[in-house]
């Protein structure tokens, strides 16, 4: 059976205890103290920082990033009168929590290459080039990171360390990204693999170089933290041989390093809170984390493993606003401390944290739009609003619980009340060994209803649209009376799997993570495939009929003006007499070919390209550039004709004009289940909204 190392509270806080050496009657007791109770100093871990000596004045420190007339490919500016405009002169000096810097910017298109390159150069991946003396030459930028230079060189790649959230914690057991096939991501209901059954705490461990747990079972290895008495006595009734170590050196080191890595985590842990619940969060399964926890997760990895500067892309998107204040809060502490330093890297929608004194923005067309300290007086939520402040221009309208709460009043989006509702449940309570998740939730989804769900990371969110879909095991044990999907129980015949998938679509980063990935040649899904899938609510390419085919087409030309590559790669949003050979082209991409934020746009049309019934769509928006935000939330609302005005909107075949017109009917009838974090996002015709709250419903209309 499995064991998992127990949990001592202390003041508070929860303790992940390692077994102790040779003492087989106290099996579990704590083996070694905390770093604070070793004096350790934290700077031994993630709060490392250089060793060299400084006045105490912070402008005397060399600055962390410095570029002058760096050549960034892409970039459109004024001429510097050496006859270039694709040069940029930066600055982001070492004062702590004086100066505070934010890249932000497109997610795709010139502005996003633009921005990719600035945070490539930043992270040492890259080294630019500089105009040179003569006409037309260039010579190589001096290294863009003075604080690293000296008698105490470190290179970038050990001192600068990027944290994106694009994917799930980075592990082969747990990250679809790293085979790039497809992961089960509805084990988090319950359903779990026993290599699905990795720990967050196993895994920050094997990421430090430990492996320990079910990862050092995995791997065949000995467990560092185990008793090697009953290691040896549970793998021979379990039939498991492991290596050897080498050694009694390299058993020592192995230990040891155990020890620290073991003490680095709990002491950092509660700064992230991921060493409370119940069970805790550090001993949980990676894939049962839910988005939020497994962001906050990712940093603590980050921090675990040390580094100089931190680089955070996209931190806060899909964290609720109490994680958000408290992360931003985390983050502006390690900064001021230089321990470390911390720089995020951010789309123009996300909001600027309060910690944040500057800020370098880039435009669509990869135009340095705004450089330098944020104006205070008004002070912009995010860099779309100081972009707009530069250049006077007014904000679009976007959605809100304002918005909602009045649309509520005047009848929109609340769907047709006569008719028999697509979802209904009443008074249902979910429990985990014996913890309540959901208590006696009652909800009324209607034929055309738009309904926002909100509530803090932990509320229940997910267990409730699990629900909703029919895919949380217990929804089988719920009856009639609790629980009905389109008029009828879960049991039923009617409501098989398959056939829920037909009249259901969904689309949430788990799913984006889960789905696979792999290339043409070894049998993975191109574009037309992946959103062909859909028809079925599949993972694997199937035959498609011609009409299908034709809806597959339809969609992504509606689309294709938001659907873009990679950097230094063709983009087929630009019109042109082959609009036809662009869009098969197209579609015949594999779809890691895309961006990310593109990726996720297809596994949206993924979601609709059936037209179901009921529409969940859980943080959908997560790695999407604005415009292809608006082009979404446009389509939610009732848009159509997305592609009006272009070139080839104009001349639309009479299958064409049918599909659109299927599509406004279809978009009047179908339940809409939208979360998300940021009032923006929310359709503007949503006239519905619940909040959850430790797993009960505290506002509903």
């Amino acid at each position: 059976m499995r064991r998992y190392p127990p949990i001592e509270v202390n003041g508070g806080l929860c303790r992940v205890v390692a077994p102790v050496f040779g003492a087989p009657q106290a099996r579990w007791k704590r083996a070694f103290p905390t770093a604070a109770e070793a004096r350790i100093p934290l700077q031994r871990f993630a709060f490392s920082t250089s060793s060299r000596s400084y006045s105490a004045v912070s402008s005397q420190r060399p600055a962390l990033f410095k570029l002058k007339n760096a050549i960034i490919p892409g970039l459109k500016g004024q001429s510097n009168g050496i006859g270039r405009s694709d040069t940029l002169d930066l600055s982001i000096e070492d004062r702590a929590g004086e100066e505070a810097w934010a890249v932000t910017g497109p997610a795709a298109d010139r502005g996003g290459a633009v921005k990719a390159e600035v945070v490539k150069t930043l992270l040492g991946l890259s080294r630019p080039k500089q105009p040179g003396q003569s006409p037309g030459s260039t010579t190589r930028h001096p290294s863009p990171h003075p604080f690293l230079q000296g008698d105490t060189y470190m290179p970038a790649s050990q001192a600068l360390r990027l944290v994106s959230f694009s994917s799930r914690l980075s592990s082969a057991y747990a990250s679809s990204s790293a085979s790039n096939s497809f992961v089960d991501f509805s084990t988090r209901y319950g359903a779990i693999r026993e290599e699905d059954r990795v720990t967050l705490y196993e895994s920050l461990m094997a990421e430090m170089g430990t492996q320990t747990g079910l990862m050092a079972r995995m791997a065949l290895m000995p467990d560092p933290l185990a008793n090697p008495e009953e290691e040896a006595q549970r793998d021979y009734a379990e039939g498991v041989t492991r290596l050897k170590w080498s050694g009694p050196e390299e058993e020592q080191q192995a230990r040891e390093l155990a020890r620290q890595n073991h003490a680095k985590i709990t002491e950092m842990a509660p700064l992230l809170q991921l060493s409370q619940g119940d069970p805790p969060l550090l001993i949980r399964p990676v894939v049962a984390l839910s988005n939020g926890q497994t962001r906050r997760a990712r940093i603590l990895a980050a921090l675990c493993v040390g580094c100089q500067v931190l680089v955070l892309e996209e931190p806060f998107t899909g964290l609720d606003p109490p994680t958000r204040a408290s992360l931003t809060e985390l983050l502006s502490g390690l900064h001021s401390r230089r321990s470390p330093r911390v720089i995020c890297v951010l789309r123009e929608q996300d909001e600027l944290p309060d910690f944040v004194t500057d800020v370098l923005s880039i435009g669509e067309e990869g135009q340095v739009v705004f450089k330098g300290s944020l104006p205070t007086d008004p002070r912009p939520r995010t860099a779309a609003e100081l972009s707009q402040q530069a250049s006077g221009k007014q904000a679009e309208q976007k959605g809100g619980y304002e918005l909602c709460l009045s649309q509520s009043s005047q009848g929109v989006g609340r769907g047709d009340e006569s008719q028999v509702p697509i979802v209904e449940m009443k008074e249902v309570c979910i429990a985990y060994k014996g913890k309540p998740i959901l208590d006696r939730v009652s909800l009324r989804l209607p034929p055309g209803s738009r309904t926002i769900l909100v509530g803090d990371n932990g509320s229940g969110k997910t267990t409730l649209l699990s629900l909703l879909l029919g895919m949380h095991p217990q929804s089988y044990s719920l009856g009639a009376d609790q629980l009905t999907l389109f008029g009828q129980a879960r049991a039923e015949p009617v409501n098989a799997t398959p056939l829920l998938r037909k009249r259901c679509g969904q689309l949430s980063p788990e799913l984006v993570n889960a789905f696979p990935r792999r290339g043409l040649e070894y049998g993975g899904l191109s574009v037309q495939d992946s959103i062909g899938s859909g028809f079925e609510g599949i993972f694997s390419r199937r035959e498609l009929t011609p009409e299908q085919v034709s809806r597959v087409r339809s969609l992504v030309r509606r689309f294709q003006h938001v659907l873009v590559l990679p950097p230094n790669s063709a983009s087929f949003s630009s019109r042109s007499n082959a609009e036809q050979d662009a869009l098969s082209t197209l579609l015949a991409l594999p779809l890691h070919a895309l961006t990310p934020g593109s990726q996720v746009l297809v596994l949206f049309l993924r979601a609709i390209v059936h037209r179901p019934d009921l529409l969940v769509l859980d943080e959908p928006f997560q790695g999407m550039s604005s415009k292809q935000v608006t082009a979404v939330r446009d389509f939610l609302d009732g848009d159509v004709d997305l592609d009006r005005g272009r070139e080839d909107g104009a001349d639309q075949s009479r299958g064409e004009q049918e599909e659109r017109e299927q599509d406004r009917a279809w978009l009047e009838k179908m339940a809409l289940v939208l979360v998300s974090h940021f009032e923006e996002e929310w359709p503007r015709t949503a006239g519905r909204l619940i909040r959850l709250r430790e797993g009960s419903v505290v506002e509903s209309f």
